[in-house]
């Protein structure tokens, strides 16, 4: 399996992409939101980013606020899931 973990400046963008919003995204029907931690599921970008602001503005200000973790489990492992085994991993 191939995990990494990056912070990145450009937050809404990803956020836009990760949920199928975002035009540069080929496949939007592909996309399986996995886990929201404690988020409620239906918000779209705008509303997780806007959740994310509100909860950062307690706090000093961040440069980078987002960070994209990216899990790449081989296919041969991963062909059976179900969406609660994505969410265990």
């Amino acid at each position: 399996m191939i995990a990494k973990a990056k912070a990145i400046s450009h937050g809404i963008n990803d956020i836009r992409y990760i949920t199928g919003e975002s035009h540069n995204k080929k496949h939007p029907e592909k996309i399986y939101r996995v886990l929201d931690n404690m988020m409620p599921s239906e918000l779209d970008a705008m509303g997780v980013w806007n959740s994310m602001q509100f909860t950062l503005s307690r706090f000093r200000p961040v440069k980078n606020s987002v960070i994209r973790i990216e899990l790449s489990p081989s296919p041969k492992h991963t062909k059976d899931f179900t969406i609660e085994d994505w969410q265990k991993l």
